[in-house]
C-alpha cells in the first residue's frame, strides 16, 4: 500500500571527521535530526573520541580539535545512544549522504560490531539541483540560503542535520504540491534511493567482525597484486569496496567487478 510522504518519519544526517577517507579516517561528531512534515524533530549530536589526529584541512572546516575531544567517547559506545533514531527512521535524509556521511557511519558501525544502516535515502544536493536549476552553487548553506532557511554560522554535524532536514521538508512542500504524494512518487522521480542488500556483502561485513581483517586472493587481470585486505564501505545505492594493498596503494572495485573473480574470498 502506497507511503503518505506525511506519515514518513525521516533522519537526517551528518557527520564531521579527521579527513575525508572512510577507509584511513574516524568520525569526530555526528548529528541527528528526526522527524515528519510538519512536526518539531528531535535531535542528537555528541563529539567522538578518534584513534588518530585531525587532519589540518579537516580542522579549518569544523573546528573541532583533539583538546575537544579528550573526554569524549569512542564511537561504539554512542551507538546505543542513537540506535533508537535509526530504527523510528524509514528514510535517510543528507547533503551529499551517499558519497560522504553514509560510507563513514557504515565503516565506523562495521568496525563497532553493528550492522550496516539499510535503509532508503535522500540526498538533498541532488534533490537540491533538480528543483533549483541554476542556482549556482549547491552547498547546504547555498541551499538553505536560497530556502531562506537561516543557518549558524559553524560548520558542525548538529547544526547541518537540523539544517538539512529543514531543507528537506521545504522541498517536500515543493513537491506535494506539484502532486507528490507517496514515498513510490518519489522513487518514481528518482530522488528516493532504495536499500541494498548484496549476498557478498553481508559475507564480508561477518568475515570483517570475526577476524578483524578479510584478504581478497585473486590473480587477475584489473588486479595488479596477489592480496588485497578488504574493508567494506558503502557508497550510492550500492556497496562498494576499498582495497588495501600490503604496499599501501588504494584501489575501488565495484561488486561486479568482485563477481568476475574466480575465487572472490
Amino acid at each position: 500500500m502506497p507511503r503518505s510522504i506525511r506519515e514518513v518519519t525521516f533522519l537526517a544526517l551528518d557527520v564531521e571527521t579527521t579527513g575525508v577517507s572512510p577507509l584511513h579516517d574516524r568520525v569526530v561528531e555526528i548529528g541527528l535530526a528526526l522527524g515528519r512534515l510538519n512536526e518539531s524533530p528531535r535531535t542528537y549530536t555528541r563529539l567522538i573520541r578518534a584513534d588518530r589526529p585531525i587532519h589540518p584541512r579537516a580542522r579549518e572546516v569544523h573546528g573541532i580539535d583533539e583538546a575537544m575531544l579528550a573526554d569524549a567517547p569512542a564511537f561504539h559506545e554512542t551507538v546505543p545512544e542513537w540506535e533508537t533514531y535509526l530504527l523510528e527512521a524509514a528514510v535517510v535524509v543528507g547533503h551529499n549522504v551517499f558519497e560522504f556521511d553514509m560510507p563513514f557511519i557504515n565503516h565506523e558501525r562495521v568496525r563497532a560490531g553493528y550492522d550496516p544502516v539499510f535503509l532508503p535515502g535522500v540526498d538533498t544536493l541532488r534533490v537540491a539541483r533538480r528543483l533549483l536549476p541554476g542556482l549556482g552553487r549547491y552547498s547546504l548553506r547555498s541551499v538553505a540560503e536560497a530556502l531562506q532557511i537561516s543557518v549558524p554560522g559553524s560548520h558542525r554535524a548538529g547544526w547541518d542535520a537540523q539544517v538539512t532536514l529543514r531543507v528537506w521538508m521545504k522541498f517536500l512542500e515543493k513537491l506535494e504540491r506539484n502532486g507528490v504524494r507517496t514515498l513510490e512518487d518519489l522513487e518514481a522521480m528518482h530522488l528516493l534511493v532504495p536499500p541494498y542488500r548484496d549476498p557478498l556483502a553481508a559475507e564480508i561485513v561477518e568475515r570483517f567482525r570475526e577476524e578483524g581483517e578479510v584478504v581478497l586472493r585473486a590473480h587477475h587481470p584489473e588486479f595488479p597484486a596477489p592480496e588485497y585486505r578488504v574493508i567494506p564501505v558503502w557508497l550510492r545505492r550500492k556497496p562498494w569496496w576499498f582495497f588495501e594493498t600490503r604496499m599501501e596503494r588504494l584501489l575501488r572495485f565495484s561488486p561486479e567487478a568482485i563477481r568476475g573473480l574466480r575465487n572472490p574470498l
